[in-house]
């Protein structure tokens, strides 16, 4: 813990010393430090000075609306999550009246607004915690379909998740932890690139199950439970950025000449013309076609054409 602590120190000091050169200054009195473990026994807390005060060593704090706790159960964060959606269901339920409440499709607007939008938030984080503690959450999750459908208590969940179009929270998780994983995956310069990709501590989360494993391995039991190979992914290109001018230079020969009142010569004299003047380009021909059933879309280059028609609900 000496080694550890000294360790600790000299990160808070030279965080202390950045922010004085740049004008900042790092309240003592808002500082809180925790030291998270999970042994059992005695097992003393780091003594840290900020400013020559000492930093108070808590059990659980408040970050960007995540609460980590010491031992890393968010136990303390699923509670406080559930006390929150339970005040804002009291909403639904002043919709849902039988003789003036919301239609079905409004009241999932609301639930998916002021509530799964909260059981979502930070869910690749705290979706680490124990299947037990996770499960105080479907309880929020079920009455807020139920109230949304109009169904009744003893309604089969499964039922409900049908009707609602709606996939039960621990998939919803999965799905969203996937997401983030293949977002990560396709920035290489993203600082947990490497470290998510190739996770460490594999024997050890495999001797001891009681362990919680890292992100990388989480991903990879859920890609084996769908019988997902991982695959390459294409990395993420820059985009351009929306405040800047993008100016693209191209040549319209054809501009200035309406199809309903130029002849069909002028048009073939004039694309000879062109493929004579850039004849070392390779030429690609796109074309579109729509009718009252379909539409379709096509490119012609050398000996490669592609066709595709879209869906008929597109």
């Amino acid at each position: 813990m000496g080694f550890v602590e000294r360790k600790l120190q000299e990160a808070v000091n030279k965080i202390s010393e950045w922010g004085k050169k740049n004008g900042f200054r790092i309240s003592s009195q808002k500082t809180v430090a925790i030291h998270f473990c999970r042994r059992r026994g005695l097992h003393l807390d780091p003594k840290l000075l900020l400013n020559d005060c000492t930093i108070p060593i808590v059990r659980d704090a408040k970050y960007l609306g995540l609460i980590f706790d010491s031992k890393l159960t968010f136990k303390p964060h699923v509670n406080y999550l559930k006390r929150k959606c339970i005040q804002s269901l009291n909403i639904i339920k002043m919709l849902s009246g039988t003789s003036h409440g919301a239609e079905t499709s409004t009241l999932l607007k609301v639930y998916k607004t002021l509530i799964r939008s909260k059981l979502d938030y930070g869910c690749v984080v705290y979706g680490s915690a124990s299947k037990s503690v996770l499960k105080a959450l479907d309880t929020v999750h079920h009455q807020g379909l139920r109230l949304s459908l109009g169904a009744f208590r003893t309604s089969p969940i499964q039922s409900v998740y049908v009707l609602s179009n709606e996939p039960s929270l621990e998939l919803r998780r999965e799905r969203l932890t996937l997401n983030t994983f293949f977002k990560i995956k396709s920035n290489s310069s993203h600082p947990m690139h490497y470290k998510v990709i190739n996770p460490i501590y594999g024997s050890l989360f495999s001797l001891r199950l009681s362990f919680t494993p890292t992100f990388g391995f989480r991903v990879g039991q859920i890609l084996r439970n769908l019988n997902v190979n991982d695959f390459p992914i294409l990395e993420k290109v820059d985009e351009f950025r929306p405040w800047k001018d993008i100016k693209l230079n191209f040549i319209d020969d054809f501009e200035h000449l309406p199809k309903s009142t130029t002849s069909t010569l002028i048009y073939k004299s004039i694309f000879y013309d062109h493929r004579h003047r850039f004849s070392n380009y390779e030429p690609v021909f796109t074309d579109g076609s729509k009718s009252e059933v379909h539409v379709g879309t096509a490119v012609a280059m050398g000996n490669t054409v592609v066709s595709e028609r879209l869906h008929k609900f597109c």
